[in-house]
């Protein structure tokens, strides 16, 4: 996950005092009226939204400041999910290679072990599938992508700094298998987004997959960038073949949904024969939109946008999901993100993110998983 996706709460994860409100919001169904009956969206998506076969319909689950925040995870069922997705970080101190993992988070009770658990234990109570997905988080360095010493160390000091890496790291997704398995969650996300890091430690990469195997015996992906699954290597060890779903697909301001279904179709023809060699899946471990104009165009571009636009965003899921979710080889995706409570989302600067929450795009994203679980 980079750094372009974080809300500006987020930025925040480690301070101690956070929001202390809950605004309740409506959702606008009349909105999507035009969306929906325009001749050429609302026919292809009839077309598209008849019963399928199940897929994954996940969410990506913000992780809850405070136990008290699991009481509003039944909101959920607003979208109509069937999985979600756990999110424990760790955390990279600045010029260091470190990984750092808190078992017990003083700042962040759901990122803990403890927290996972009660999450955990609680979304399984109400009927959900679980993805465990641990990030690491860069602290003032960008994100996981561009990790590589390289650029900070001298040539003699380079393998070492390698080193501290692997095993800290390999400590702390060791520990998410141990989770994952005491808890019978059914799939374990070993890494996102690390672009460098996969090409140049291939055999790091094998070895962690071993290990986790020999820990838990669910299904196993990683999360791949959306620019960068072609070089991953490892894809045959492992069970879904995972991408971050950002693809630019158009830099119209709001493009309609043609234009995007015509953005997608040599990508989504390039993927599926990338996902008929390997013999694996395609599982996008995150998919989503912000809700602002030029959603589309790829979201690095788009840090100064604060105009809100619910239309753009309801548009792009439609022509993501019309792209994808009848193919065969797809086996579905989490959207990103969701919050624990909704009084988070009506934070100053937050409207325009990607939350689904309380905006248009809700219902259109219930009526896809509800089509296909």
């Amino acid at each position: 996950m980079s750094d372009s996706k974080m809300d500006s709460s987020e930025l925040k994860r480690y301070s101690i005092s956070y929001f202390t409100s809950h605004i309740s919001h409506l959702r606008f169904l009349f909105a999507l009226i035009p969306l929906f009956f325009s001749t050429t969206s609302c026919n292809n998506y009839a077309q598209e939204n008849k019963p399928q076969e199940s897929k994954i319909n996940g969410v990506c689950l913000v992780a809850p400041r405070d136990s008290t925040m699991l009481r509003e995870l039944p909101k959920l069922e607003r979208i109509s999910p069937n999985y979600v997705a756990v999110i424990p970080y760790a955390f990279k101190r600045r010029n260091e290679s470190k990984v750092n993992y808190m078992k017990e988070n003083p700042y962040w009770w759901g990122e803990g072990l403890n927290g996972c658990r009660e999450t955990i234990s609680q979304l399984k109570q109400l009927g959900y599938k679980v993805m465990l997905k641990p990030h690491v988080w860069l602290a003032g360095e960008g994100w996981p992508g561009d990790f590589d010493p390289t650029k900070r160390v001298s040539a003699d000091r380079v393998e070492e700094e390698w080193v501290i890496w692997e095993e800290s790291y390999r400590a702390y997704i060791l520990e998410m298998a141990r989770l994952a398995s005491n808890e019978d969650v059914e799939i374990l996300c070993i890494g996102t987004e690390y672009r460098i890091a996969v090409k140049q430690r291939l055999q790091f990469w094998k070895d962690l997959i071993a290990g986790v195997r020999e820990i838990y015996t669910g299904k196993v992906t990683y999360a791949s960038n959306w620019d960068n699954y072609e070089h991953v290597s490892f894809w045959k060890e492992l069970d879904f073949i995972g991408i971050d779903a950002y693809f630019p697909l158009s830099d119209s301001k709001q493009p309609e949904v043609s234009e995007l279904l015509e953005a997608w179709n040599p990508i989504v023809k390039s993927i599926v024969v990338f996902s008929d060699s390997i013999g694996k899946p395609i599982l996008f471990t995150e998919y989503g939109y912000r809700s602002i104009p030029y959603t589309t165009r790829g979201d690095w571009k788009n840090g100064e946008v604060s105009e809100l636009d619910e239309e753009a965003q309801s548009t792009a899921y439609q022509a993501l999901y019309q792209s994808w979710w009848n193919k065969k080889n797809f086996a579905g995706g989490f959207l990103w993100k969701w919050h624990p409570a909704d009084s988070i989302y009506q934070l100053k600067g937050a409207k325009g993110q990607f939350s689904p929450q309380g905006k248009d795009v809700e219902v259109l994203i219930e009526a896809q998983y509800q089509s296909s679980n």
